[in-house]
């Protein structure tokens, strides 16, 4: 009997100054809204029903590929779907929506899906006076700032997975600037 790969994701990180704010952040929405704690990312690629060692392989050369990023924080936005409730949308650089294709690319999925390239604060967040008064008071903060990103991480997770139990498998740092 084959056995079923587990899913996996394809996260960009921050660079650990970066991650540590948006971390920071979450954490407070966390506390105030009881929301769910998770580790700040940017998805590339999500639900990726792929054996994981192959796409290590895949990702690695990816960031061996690709520089260092940084992306401003077009604004701070909250939505309906659960895990877009609160984020910030990241502007789609050129260099980001490369890196985007490249990881679908490299995870055999479809290069030119839509991309709205964003780095949650809280998921599941309902609307209401409250998030919209945390979503002005980030805005003022965030809006216009660069996020640094410098690795890609191959994760368990997926949107059928507790995001308890997602689980950063490996990191490959992307290649330095040239």
């Amino acid at each position: 009997m084959t056995e079923t790969p587990s899913l996996h994701s394809v996260w960009l990180l921050a660079a650990p100054e970066d991650e540590r704010r948006l971390a920071a952040e979450v954490e407070v929405l966390s506390r105030r809204f009881g929301t769910p704690r998770f580790r700040p990312h940017a998805t590339l690629a999500g639900d990726l029903p792929i054996d994981a060692a192959r796409l290590a392989s895949r990702v690695a050369s990816v960031a061996a590929g690709h520089p260092a990023l940084a992306a401003p924080v077009v604004g701070i936005e909250t939505g309906a779907a659960y895990f877009r409730a609160f984020y910030a949308r990241l502007a789609a650089t050129d260099a980001l929506t490369a890196l985007h294709a490249a990881v679908r690319i490299a995870a055999g999925t479809d290069p030119a899906s839509p991309f709205l390239p964003h780095v949650s604060l809280a998921y599941g967040l309902p609307p209401g006076p409250a998030r919209d008064a945390a979503q002005a008071a980030m805005q003022a903060v965030w809006s216009g700032t660069p996020i640094r990103f410098d690795r890609l991480a191959l994760v368990r997770s997926a949107d059928t997975i507790p995001i308890a139990q997602w689980t950063v498998r490996q990191d490959w740092p992307l290649c330095a600037p040239t």
